[in-house]
């Protein structure tokens, strides 16, 4: 099931990025996102790692942002799938415990709607705060950067709205996959 999940995780990220990074790269792309994700606090996260790996690979800041967004909105859109299924199957019947879920199911929905819209509708929105940031005084001297990271954000935000049906699909198949963590659990409580 672990090699089962990583090699969809390397395949997606293969898709996005347009096969311009080779399946080994792509591989150790996943194996430090997934590493960097469990050693770091959530505030920074994987995807702030993974992004710099991107870059190494040659991948623009922008679009290196636009791809950890589309992994990061699916991953999501799959717990907003699968989480009520595994909230009321596990009997839970505390008060506090209910009121953490919905609060956190709602948190998660807007947050996703959020980047939904940022990348696939507004993305001039990346652009908007780049700018608004590098106003603040020390920030000033990063403000070509971020202006060029937006326009970057722009065009990759282009490139994968141009992305087929199929494409799409793929992607969403991929990440329903994640069910693979469920199944290790599964795995590892039974043997």
């Amino acid at each position: 099931m672990i090699f089962l999940r990583d090699f969809l995780y390397v395949y997606r990220i293969r898709l996005l990025v347009n096969k311009e990074i080779p399946w080994f790269n792509c591989f150790i792309i996943i194996a430090l996102w997934e590493f960097s994700s469990s050693v770091t606090p959530s505030v920074i996260g994987g995807g702030f790692i993974a992004s710099f790996l991107f870059i190494h690979e040659g991948i623009s800041f922008g679009r290196a942002i636009a791809y950890v967004m589309v992994t990061a909105t699916f991953d999501n859109y799959f717990f907003l799938l699968m989480s009520p299924f595994s909230f009321v199957s596990s009997g839970i019947d505390s008060k506090i415990t209910e009121s953490i879920f919905i609060l956190s199911y709602i948190f998660i929905f807007f947050y996703s709607t959020i980047m939904t819209i940022t990348l696939f509708y507004k993305p001039q929105v990346f652009g908007y705060l780049m700018n608004k940031i590098t106003n603040i005084g020390f920030m000033k001297k990063y403000k070509e950067g971020a202006i060029r990271n937006g326009n970057e954000m722009i065009v990759a935000s282009k490139v994968l709205k141009k992305q087929g049906f199929k494409f799409w699909m793929y992607i969403l198949f991929i990440t329903l996959q994640n069910v693979t963590y469920f199944l290790i659990v599964f795995f590892l409580l039974i043997c």
